[in-house]
């Protein structure tokens, strides 16, 4: 727990000290906070009243840090905060520009449910969209208008109804929300869920839309990539989003334009896309770069790229190093390394059952064994109930395979 005081940035409002308190979903001490307050994503910030009262909440991060000094320095003064809303609810329960923020906050919070009833009744109350806005993206648009596309999202993601969104671009033709809500489509429906013939249509008129979109394309893209097919549709629509997106490379297009060259057999034109997603990926890239070399034959350049100097470089981050071993555990290769990143992960997060399931794994791959049954163990006295099963999995192998071990040995 840390406490700070007055800080010139949050405003002179700020005449007594305030309290900061920092918990993490690994640490089991953290756990009744997290469900007290049903936090379900991190990093969440949550400003409460000395009574433990939620004042309002912030989901996500994302930079400048000045744009989140704003929205807590709002916050602390009561503008548009939950509480704040609540209140004007009370007194107004008609008011179009409560019911929409209102509606964001409880979407914010993944309760869905209840943001739908409000956004209902904005679209109820405001069918024309004249009682107000909000800026998307620089852009005005009615409250009414983006409680619909709201709606529509939650209706795709839900799978309760993909036709909403589909009216919501046809309704809202030149909205600023619209290319959002294509790629909402691409990924939720039109990527895994629809016949190859309904996504052809569907990423044809996408690209249509938005030719110069590397966005849109490389949607395309990936659809392909999930086929195998059309591969010289593919490429074509792969090299256009990568000189599309040539003044700010995008990795992401690049390793799928990797990805189209290893599925044309092209190792070369494949390693080279890859070479460059590697200059400019994030963390979150690496494995996927990796996963390109690897299939082309150079396992060299995968452990240069996502090999032992990444443990190195991420020996404090509990979930980096639970993705890298997964990753060569899958794999069956550099399992040393593997094992030594499972080792930190579990000392970083020992009260998640499944760090010490995955150790198991390792050691069962590497046959030792016993150390994959105390893991194993481990694992099972961690888990909740509906993760026992899951763990039992791993123990019934690991004795299997002493079993025939012992067999062989003593024959």
């Amino acid at each position: 727990m840390e406490q700070f005081y007055e800080n010139p940035k949050f405003g002179s409002f700020l005449s007594k000290s305030f309290v900061l308190y920092r918990v993490f979903i690994q640490d089991p001490a953290g756990e009744p906070t997290f469900n007290r307050y049903a936090v379900k994503s991190t990093p969440t910030v949550m400003v409460l009243d000395p009574d433990g009262a939620e004042i309002d909440w912030f989901v996500g991060y994302g930079p400048p840090p000045e744009k989140f000094l704003d929205k807590l320095d709002k916050a602390l003064r009561g503008v548009d905060t939950f509480k704040n809303l609540s209140a004007r609810y009370v007194r107004d329960p008609d008011n179009v520009e409560v019911l929409f923020k209102l509606g964001q906050k409880q979407d914010q919070r993944f309760r869905s449910k209840t943001a739908a009833e409000l956004y209902g009744r904005v679209l109820a109350l405001d069918p024309g969209g004249t009682k107000g806005a909000t800026v998307f993206q620089n852009e005005k648009v009615s409250y009414a208008q983006y409680a619909r596309f709201n709606l529509g999202y939650h209706a795709l993601a839900e799978k309760t109804d993909v036709l909403q969104l589909k009216a919501f671009v046809k309704a809202y033709p030149d909205s600023a929300i619209v290319k959002e809500a294509y790629e909402l489509m691409s990924t939720d429906l039109y990527l895994n869920n629809a016949s190859g013939a309904e996504a052809e249509a569907f990423f044809q008129e996408y690209a249509g839309r938005f030719p110069s979109d590397p966005a849109a394309l490389n949607s395309w893209v990936r659809r392909i990539l999930r086929d195998k097919a059309p591969i010289a549709k593919g490429i074509e629509l792969a090299e256009k989003a990568a000189a599309l997106s040539r003044a700010k490379p995008d990795p992401e297009i690049l390793i799928n334009l990797a990805g189209i060259y290893l599925l044309k057999g092209d190792k070369s034109k494949a390693i080279s896309a890859a070479e460059d997603a590697a200059k400019i990926a994030e963390d979150r890239w690496l494995s996927k770069i990796a996963g390109v070399f690897l299939e082309a034959g150079r396992e060299d350049r995968a452990l240069a790229v996502y090999g032992p100097d990444y443990v190195r470089k991420n020996y404090k981050k509990g979930l980096g190093l639970t993705r890298y071993m997964n990753f060569w555990m899958n794999r069956d290769t550099n399992l040393e390394s593997a094992l030594d990143a499972a080792k930190r992960a579990v000392e970083l997060m020992p009260g998640n059952f499944m760090v010490w399931n995955w150790m198991s794994r390792i050691y069962l791959k590497r046959m030792n064994y016993p150390e994959a049954l105390k893991a194993a163990e481990k694992a099972l006295a961690a888990a909740p109930q509906d993760g026992k099963a899951l763990v039992q999995v791993t123990l019934d192998e690991i004795k299997s395979k002493m079993e025939k071990d012992k067999r062989r040995r003593d024959s």
